[in-house]
């Protein structure tokens, strides 16, 4: 059985694990507004677009990736996100799925599975052709996360006003 102690204890790290989400997510929302205000969710060989401008599309995208990802995702031995504040769609949690694999394999790991490489040499020196993942997130796809972040920062403003008197004492 929790004593008291123990259950202020909890409720304070669960209160510090919301903030620093709501924190995260509200971070994830600007970089997502950004990147459709922009117009940045393009593929660079679909666009007359110039490459510096592929570049701030995709360390925005980077960005917005890992964001809204560090909330869902265990770090530091700190447990992530409960999953009782996770209230999406299905088609909204293949989503979310996507968004965390995307932050695994592609933004935050270099994930070899996920380039393809042909060797070759160029004038006697090693080389390759690299076909790279887009570093982008269609429209729709940033709007529809706009929608997840808003849910779930419903939920974590919720949760953080029933804890607040609990562990503000």
């Amino acid at each position: 059985m929790r004593t008291a102690q123990q259950a202020k204890e909890q409720d304070h790290s669960l209160y510090e694990l919301l903030y620093v989400a709501q924190e995260d997510l509200g971070q994830a929302s600007f970089y997502a507004k950004h990147l459709l205000k922009k117009g940045w969710h393009f593929v660079l060989w679909e666009s007359r677009r110039r490459w510096t401008t592929y570049m701030q599309q995709s360390a925005y995208t980077t960005a917005l990736v890992a964001a809204y990802s560090r909330p869902f995702v265990q770090s530091r031995g700190r447990p992530s996100l409960p999953k009782k504040l996770i209230q999406y769609s299905l088609s909204q949690k293949k989503l979310h799925e996507s968004v965390l694999n995307l932050r695994h394999e592609v933004y935050a790991h270099s994930d070899v599975g996920s380039r393809r490489i042909r060797p070759l040499k160029i004038n006697g020196h090693p080389s390759a052709i690299e076909f790279l993942p887009a570093m982008r997130l269609t429209k729709e796809e940033i709007e529809e996360l706009l929608v997840m972040i808003s849910i779930t920062s419903s939920t974590i403003h919720a949760r953080l006003e029933q804890l607040i008197d609990t562990v503000a004492s």
